[in-house]
């Protein structure tokens, strides 16, 4: 049972148990056509024009990558070198903080007792950072910044800010347009943001990810891409083209049920007394606090082993007390599995009050 870090624990258990609501991005929707992705010349050029286009920038501020991860590990390797001040958001995304484990980290806590709000947690964790690396929405809590204050809080701050907006699609998913126009990228001058069709469009085993850099940037990106992949790949960019002319489609099926699914979910957690939830009202899952339970990680293994449930162990974010709880399976199915979360979440409460 692979259980040691977030990701071995995602391979392991995401998209595979029978209740699952730790998927941490759409199910695949049933209108994708699998695309042919005849390789052509130029077809990595072609992709970072229709991402441009997509999302609305500049194509000189847009570099095509292998999903999310590796748009942050290249983030980590343009911004995140040996004896970098980094601001780093807590609880956070472990792949954020493996991407900038060589830097300098400062603390940015994010307070349950504050609704793990970025404005009441930012104070003075800029005066000597060179970059501040935060999730918006938060992972895990799904709880957002405002994004005219974010704006003038960073106003005058000389260094970098990386955003991860992946999850930011949701409940839009695109425009009417069928665009995503990203914020992350205007938020200050030196700001970088990630993104990738994954989380919000069931996409992921496409890995059709994106960095939103300053256009002076993009060289230095570039060159990281290369260093670490070489060439990207002909078919995988066909591919994407490919899937990313079918967003508009698959938006529309999976808004058709996302509001549904959320409620269910939501009001199943808060039917349980004793627990905190944090987050919901938007995008794709909700955090649940249980103040006193102990060792969660143990029990929410034994979940899937004895009743095909899964969810998302706070531990790997650097909470223990919190786990966080996703709506991204199909809807029949997560009308099947809620009674079994709900008799779970009371267990461990009741395990935690004696």
């Amino acid at each position: 049972m692979a259980n040691a870090n977030y990701l071995a624990f995602a391979r392991a258990h995401f998209g595979r148990a029978r209740f699952d609501f730790a998927l941490s991005g759409e199910h695949p929707a049933a209108c994708l056509v699998e695309p042919k992705g005849e390789g052509r010349a130029g077809a990595v050029e072609a992709l970072r024009a229709a991402l441009a286009d997509f999302l609305g920038r500049d194509v000189a501020e847009v570099v095509p990558c292998l999903g999310t991860s590796q748009a942050m590990a290249l983030a980590g390797a343009c911004l995140g070198r040996a004896g970098t001040v980094v601001a780093l958001e807590t609880p956070t995304y472990e792949p954020i903080r493996l991407a900038f484990e060589h830097a300098s980290l400062v603390r940015v806590e994010r307070s349950h007792a504050q609704g793990y709000a970025l404005e009441t947690a930012l104070g003075t964790s800029l005066q000597n950072a060179q970059v501040l690396a935060f999730a918006d929405p938060h992972n895990p809590t799904g709880v957002s910044c405002d994004p005219a204050w974010l704006t003038s809080a960073l106003r005058g701050f000389e260094g970098s800010v990386l955003v991860d907006e992946v999850y930011a699609p949701f409940d839009s998913y695109v425009d009417a347009a069928g665009r995503w126009p990203g914020k992350g990228r205007d938020l200050h001058p030196n700001a970088w943001a990630i993104g990738s069709l994954t989380k919000a469009y069931g996409l992921g085993p496409y890995r059709v990810g994106w960095l939103v850099v300053p256009a002076r940037e993009r060289p230095r990106v570039d060159e990281a891409l290369v260093r670490a992949v070489g060439e990207l790949p002909l078919r995988w960019a066909t591919d994407a083209i490919d899937v990313l002319s079918q967003v508009p489609a698959i938006a529309r099926e999976l808004r058709s049920t996302l509001t549904e699914r959320r409620s269910l979910v939501l009001s199943a957690l808060r039917s349980v007394q004793g627990v905190e939830v944090h987050g919901g009202e938007r995008g794709p899952y909700a955090w649940v606090r249980v103040p006193r339970a102990e060792n969660l990680l143990a029990q929410i293994v034994r979940w899937a082993e004895d009743d095909g449930l899964v969810v998302s162990p706070g531990v790997f974010f650097g909470d223990p007390h919190g786990l966080r709880v996703a709506w991204t399976s199909p809807l029949e199915r997560l009308r099947e599995g809620v009674p079994v979360l709900v008799r779970r979440l009371n267990e461990m409460v009741s395990a935690a009050r004696t």
